[in-house]
């Protein structure tokens, strides 16, 4: 009388079936050890104002290097605030849009990014009605210690930028609400 075991007939036995998964398993921990550098710095340690004008700073290069007809770089202005891109102005088409998004998530650093950007015919930026948007702010006591940053395009304001508390964010969003010549506020503000 012979005896088949499962290794016999081919199949597997769970001891088998265990160990493969385990085998798998420290794979898939020696390849995520071994992530590259840029996009490991996507940790939630402290940043600066320089690792965020660098970062802003690789992410225009990017759009630059870009073919012209996927992404039109002069109507876009990029800030980063803590890792977290911000890409605002105008574009010819809304297919750009996507494309400067996908670059810029492909730089390393760059936590998420965020569009506020129109599409159709350039209108140069208000340097006037940002000025008055800085003016106003500025004039806050309670914003001293915020770092906003204004962009202004075809009436619409948008604050960028870290504040003390919700309550500033309220504030800042309603003093440029009464400039006029704004007609859209649009804030992206948070509280550092």
């Amino acid at each position: 009388m012979t005896f088949h075991t499962a290794a016999d007939s081919g199949l597997r036995t769970p001891r088998d079936i265990l160990r493969n998964a385990i085998w798998l398993l420290l794979a898939a921990l020696l390849l995520y050890s071994c992530a590259p550098a840029d996009k490991a710095d996507r940790t939630d340690r402290p940043r600066d104002q320089a690792d965020d004008l660098d970062l802003a700073h690789r992410i225009r290069e990017r759009l630059l290097q870009a073919p012209v007809t996927a992404v039109s770089i002069l109507g876009l202005k990029v800030k980063v605030f803590n890792g977290h891109a911000y890409l605002v102005g105008v574009v010819d088409r809304d297919e750009q849009v996507f494309r400067a998004v996908e670059i810029a998530r492909d730089v390393g650093g760059v936590r998420s990014v965020t569009p506020y950007v129109l599409a159709g015919q350039r209108a140069a930026n208000d340097p006037a009605l940002a000025a008055a948007v800085v003016n106003r702010l500025a004039g806050e006591p309670s914003l001293a210690n915020s770092r906003i940053e204004v962009e202004v395009i075809r009436g619409h304001a948008v604050l960028m930028g870290m504040v003390s508390s919700p309550e500033d964010i309220r504030q800042a969003v309603t003093l440029v609400r009464t400039v006029k010549g704004v007609r859209v506020v649009k804030s992206f503000l948070f509280v550092r």
